[in-house]
């Protein structure tokens, strides 16, 4: 099979592998993994190849696993839950859910492109996690190969091998008698990350360390074993659904707002006055004069329309608000978020006449309160670098897209965005990566992030079931000296991409 497309994900590396399989069973797969830890040959699983961090791409094997065979679904009514393999694809798990009343509530943008498989492995959310958490939360059992081809099954715990029981539990009593890391993880619980390993898990299932085994699966970008398949719960949705379009003076009072009414929404979205003003000519009606930024909430349950409607009385005299849009039918919703979800098509239509929107900071997060910080630092780093950029996302939990345009090729100004913009968020403090996951993009700054005890831990993680390195090496742990200097740069920088 030649490699075609497959030496690119959506972000800005390219490697050309050197084999190409597609397995159509798990006999296959464990074939292929004890040939390659034979060989020395690195091994990635790839899904829908809509990773933005440079997880889905390798210079050794390449494994797809086969539609046909992997993308089976089967229900459970009952439990609102779903047994999927793999390579199902997001959309045709959202419509299963949704012939029981039930949806995922981790909803990517690239849900007509992304298999569940990579949903996993990035810990996947989107503009709902506000209130519903990413994909960790909904991911119940998981079955994964590891890199010498042990099969392992959270269905099955008796069955999973005792080494790795010993070895995890043996890891969550270290971490847990490290109080200063305990505490630090500890403080990230709450917030939306996904970055490296949840080590949380380890400690709230201290004596059963097989229950810990989803969620540290989830967000591992295949660095763990090849995920199969997995059980995950739905959420019953929702009757009656609201949103109210916000129009500020400043990205602060933007900011500002969704502060006021994030406990209450369901979604807090946010547009800055940048990429109002950059995409001014293509969307006039959301850049109308005088407009600085944009913030887009939603409600649901059966009270939605009240508290759409009552969301702008809770916000103070002096918010800024310049015109406010309340939306209670499933059309004018629809609209709504039909013109958020097109900002990325309409940022990369500006490559050429702005510069190249490559996918570097693309997914950075803070906590919401610091939110102001984050945005006045950013543009400071682009005003230096003399860059415009577009700013959106999810402002209710801290998530921002930053998208900067470069001049196509300047590695050395690509590099140094990156390394001031990853400074300025984890120091106050914040996540490289909110909901896209890890990846030769990111690795190098993890420990900036995490600290070497905690990178540490995740490193002694990794070991356990990956001894050699051989499953995605390089998407989590490289010396941070490495940067952006270690990947061919793209030939085709207008397909970098993001969420």
């Amino acid at each position: 099979m030649e490699s075609g497309g497959y030496a690119r994900d959506a972000g800005i590396f390219s490697l050309d592998p050197t084999a190409l399989i597609r397995a159509i069973d798990e006999e296959q797969i464990v074939d292929i993994l004890r040939v390659s830890e034979h060989l020395g040959l690195p091994v990635v699983a790839r899904a829908g190849g809509s990773n933005t961090g440079g997880a889905a791409i390798t210079d050794g094997v390449m494994l797809l696993l086969d539609e046909e065979h992997f993308s089976w679904i089967e229900t459970d009514e009952e439990q609102g839950r779903l047994r999927c393999g793999a390579a199902a694809r997001h959309d045709r798990v959202q419509r299963s859910f949704a012939r029981f009343g039930y949806h995922l509530p981790s909803d990517p943008s690239s849900g007509p492109l992304s298999r569940l498989g990579g949903n996993i492995n990035t810990r996947a959310s989107g503009p709902h996690a506000l209130r519903n958490g990413a994909i960790n939360r909904y991911v119940r059992e998981i079955r994964l190969i590891t890199a010498d081809g042990t099969i392992v099954d959270t269905r099955h715990p008796l069955d999973v091998p005792r080494r790795i029981v010993g070895a995890l539990r043996r890891l969550g009593r270290r971490i847990a008698a490290d109080a200063p890391a305990r505490a630090r993880l500890e403080a990230r619980r709450h917030s939306k990350w996904a970055s490296g390993y949840e080590l949380l898990a380890l400690l709230d299932h201290a004596d059963d360390p097989v229950r810990a085994l989803p969620r540290l699966v989830t967000g591992s970008v295949g660095t763990l074993g090849i995920v199969t398949d997995a059980e995950i719960d739905g959420q019953r949705r929702d009757e009656g659904r609201a949103a109210v379009l916000l129009r500020f003076a400043r990205d602060r009072d933007a900011c500002a707002a969704a502060l006021v009414l994030r406990d209450d929404a369901q979604a807090v979205e946010m547009v800055s006055s940048s990429t109002l003003e950059l995409l001014r000519e293509q969307v006039p009606e959301l850049s109308a004069e005088g407009t600085g930024s944009l913030l887009i909430v939603e409600y649901s349950g059966p009270d939605a329309a009240t508290e759409a409607r009552q969301a702008v009385d809770r916000l103070p005299q002096a918010s800024g608000v310049l015109a406010r849009q309340v939306a209670v039918s499933e059309p004018q919703i629809a609209a709504i978020w039909r013109e958020r979800k097109a900002l990325l098509p309409m940022v990369r239509r500006l490559t050429g006449r702005v510069g190249v929107p490559y996918s570097v900071v693309n997914d950075v997060g803070v906590d919401a309160h610091r939110l102001p910080e984050l945005l006045d630092g950013a543009e400071q780093v682009f005003a230096r670098h003399r860059l415009p950029a577009a700013v959106y996302g999810h402002a209710g939990s801290g998530n921002l897209h930053l998208r900067p345009f470069f001049a196509p090729g300047d590695l050395e100004t690509v590099a140094s965005v990156a390394e001031e913009i990853y400074l300025l968020v984890t120091g106050l403090p914040g996540t490289i990566t909110a909901e896209h996951g890890m990846g030769r993009l990111r690795a190098p700054f993890l420990e900036l992030e995490w600290g070497s005890d905690i990178t540490g831990y995740m490193r002694d993680l990794k070991s356990i079931f990956d001894p050699h390195d051989l499953l995605n090496p390089g998407v989590l742990f490289v010396p941070s000296s490495c940067r952006f200097r270690t990947h061919r740069w793209p030939t085709h920088p207008s397909l970098s991409g993001s969420r």
